[in-house]
């Protein structure tokens, strides 16, 4: 009896050695691949260097992840695992992340603005105080006093359209605009990698017959269907512009823009006060301008954006 009693504890020693590992490597059996070696999974019940199945929350420095592999959170981050396959770079992605591909959403810019957006990263932060004027012909920016304000721009001619005019483009960092006025026959961009907050009133309207920046007139094809006998419709952009009343009633105001460029309004329809053999012609009101704002980040409308025809 006492001889059967030694075999039999030397087994169990023997079994409790095999159970052991040190490294994943330890572990044969597919079923259980996986050597927690504190004890800190709940699959191993407390026991230390012992394999069991692979942990669901496994941290990726323990258990590894797939070189390259990439996933999207629910709060827009991007995870990327590194080439050591033992950790991972995590994001946040401005724009939120984007499935199946597994990258940061991209901001492609409509009407050609996006080289401008690309070296926006690298450009200075820039607060327009109140007062502030911007020509869109010249690129000239002054404050209240007049004093000039030293602002990079360029000058971008749109892709879409033949009739749009071409677009002032300033590139900052980030944008703080305080009530500024812009005048100019260019219309006006602002691209920024960061965030854009219009703190003022930010006005590109027409005054009486003199347009605004970036507005249409009755040479270009999409005001084309002016003439003057004509009643005095309204301006016209998205839709066409309503019709005018007096002599010629009911005729069609200012035409529709097709596509999506930056083009600002149409001017109203003129009115003839007289006849066809001897028109006496009023002149509509001009068309108001256009603005584009562009932003990597966020954009945000504290004051107001005018551009009234």
């Amino acid at each position: 009896m006492r001889k059967l009693a030694i075999v039999l504890l030397l087994m169990a020693a023997c079994t409790k050695k095999q159970d052991q590992c040190e490294t994943n490597a330890d572990c044969t059996d597919p079923a259980y691949p996986f050597c927690d070696v504190d004890g800190s999974f709940p699959a191993s019940g407390g026991d230390k260097d012992v394999c069991t199945i692979m942990p669901t929350d496994c941290p990726v420095d323990v258990c590894g992840c797939t070189a390259g592999a990439a996933t999207c959170g629910s709060d827009g981050t991007l995870t990327v695992c590194n080439d050591d396959g033992m950790s991972v770079t995590t994001t946040m992605c401005a724009t939120g992340c984007e499935l199946p591909a597994a990258t940061c959403k991209t901001i492609v810019p409509s009407n050609g603005l996006g080289s401008a957006l690309g070296i926006a990263s690298t450009a200075p932060d820039i607060t327009l105080s109140s007062g502030t004027t911007i020509d869109t012909d010249t690129g000239a920016v002054t404050d209240d006093t007049g004093t000039a304000i030293s602002l990079t721009s360029i000058i971008v001619q749109q892709p879409s359209t033949e009739d749009a005019s071409d677009i002032r483009v300033f590139i900052g960092h980030s944008f703080t605009i305080g009530s500024t006025t812009v005048t100019g026959a260019n219309a006006l961009a602002f691209v920024s990698d960061g965030a854009i907050e219009i703190a003022g009133s930010l006005t590109a309207v027409a005054s009486n017959f003199q347009a605004g920046p970036g507005a249409q007139t009755d040479s270009e094809a999409a005001c084309a269907g002016f003439s003057a006998l004509r009643s005095s419709g309204g301006g016209g952009n998205d839709t066409a512009g309503g019709s005018g009343g007096g002599i010629r009633e009911g005729a069609q105001g200012g035409d529709a823009v097709s596509g999506f460029a930056l083009i600002g309004g149409c001017e109203g329809g003129p009115i003839n006060f007289g006849s066809a053999a001897n028109p006496q012609v009023a002149d509509g009101g001009a068309g108001g301008g256009a603005i584009q704002l562009v932003s990597s980040t966020s954009i945000t409308l504290g004051g107001v954006i005018n551009v009234g025809g």
